[in-house]
């Protein structure tokens, strides 16, 4: 008989038995734990299952005989999302508290780490651990004795969801793909990369979490299916988004409008920016002192570097009372489309209290498609959250 722990976001903790001749699973008892709990879940090498609590802390259990016996809950972490055991102790995925390492018996806290963004996730291979931190990327830290250390860090362009660690390489699940890494004393390289299937189209399903099997091969989770992970040579390309989406802008009564929006690379190799387009009769620019590094031997050409933003001037008269939308957009040789915008919204009105919404649709990380108007007659909340 095989036996796995299962936390559920119902408030239960599973405790599961595998027949092995006939692979059938069995229900053998179940532990209270808090409600929406994030799910971390690890056994300690004497027997302590510590569960991830989320803001109620982490909660001990021990199995005895068929039965799950709860213990004293500890408050050492304060947003408990993950836990791992390693080298005798158990780290701990604290959210915006960053990285805690803590004793078998969580009753001392031998290190903490602060990290930008929410620690959502961590990985352990030997002393080796990975902390994913959602859009902030992911660091690789060394775990020894009662202290934390960051080996190195990445941002890749995507969510960091989930990671693999296998011998001297590393399997990163980032929603929209899935990157390899070399890990070579103590810095990360990037090798290759696996795209989800129709990844400039919404409507496909995310790669979510990742496992490795037995005899070494990979596989992920794309959407409800699990597939084997392939990989392509990773090619560095440039990616040219918009820093601000849309600016809301009121103007008075005989002035122009005038504003800016900044363009950034976020890609992996430089951009090549063949001009600036506006909209709407919307004069564009960029200004003398904000000009790029001209492409050699390409003149009408300049290069956006990784990393490296770009302010567009804008201008346009109006007549008074007048209001508009208009599109602000950069032209280069990204690979996702020629053109990436920004809106100028000028002098229009926001909805009050009572105002029907506007209409809102997006496709969730399985696929699947979600729409503020089949929501009508309930309560929703909407978080909009900047990727950086």
């Amino acid at each position: 008989m095989a036996r796995a722990l299962v936390s559920t976001t119902a408030g239960k903790l599973w405790l599961i038995e595998r027949d092995s001749a006939s692979s059938a699973l069995a229900l053998v008892t179940t532990g209270e734990i808090p409600e929406a709990t994030f799910g971390g879940v690890d056994v300690t090498e004497d027997g302590l299952i510590v569960v991830a609590g989320g803001s109620d802390g982490l909660f001990p259990f021990r199995i005895v005989g068929d039965s799950l016996e709860p213990l004293e809950p500890s408050k050492a972490a304060k947003d408990a999302r993950d836990t791992e055991v390693i080298g005798g102790n158990i780290l701990v995925a604290d959210g915006t508290f960053g990285i805690k390492l803590l004793s078998t018996d969580l009753s001392e806290t031998l290190a903490t780490l602060e990290r930008p963004g929410e620690v959502h996730h961590v990985v352990v291979e030997g002393h080796v651990a990975v902390a994913l931190r959602g859009h902030r990327g992911f660091d690789l830290l060394r775990v020894a004795d009662d202290t934390l250390e960051v080996l190195d860090s990445a941002t890749p362009d995507g969510v960091a969801l989930d990671a693999i660690v296998r011998g001297k390489e590393l399997f990163v699940v980032l929603g929209h793909a899935v990157q390899r890494y070399s890990v070579v004393d103590g810095t990360l390289s990037v090798l290759a990369q696996e795209w989800r299937p129709g990844r400039l189209k919404l409507v496909q399903p995310w790669f979510l979490s990742g496992a490795k099997m037995d005899d070494g091969s990979t596989f992920v989770a794309l959407g409800s299916e699990i597939v084997p992970a392939m990989f392509h040579d990773f090619v560095a390309t440039p990616d040219v988004q918009a820093v601000t989406a849309s600016l809301l802008m009121r103007v008075n009564p005989g002035s122009p409008a005038r504003a800016r929006i900044y363009f950034r690379n976020v890609g992996t190799a430089d951009a090549i920016v063949s001009g600036v387009v506006g909209d709407s009769g919307f004069d564009v620019e960029i200004r003398e002192e904000n000009l790029l590094p001209t492409r050699a031997g390409c003149p009408g050409q300049s290069i956006l570097e990784p990393g490296q933003e770009v302010p567009i001037h804008f201008e346009r008269e109006l007549e008074d009372g007048a209001s508009l939308v208009g599109r602000i957009s950069i032209q280069s040789n990204d690979p996702d489309g020629p053109l990436a915008s920004g809106l100028a919204v000028v002098n229009r009105s926001i909805p009050g209290l009572g105002t029907e919404g506007a209409e809102l649709s997006m496709v969730t990380w399985k696929g699947e498609p979600y729409r503020l108007r089949d929501q009508r007659g309930d309560v929703v909340f909407l978080k909009l959250v900047a990727p950086s």
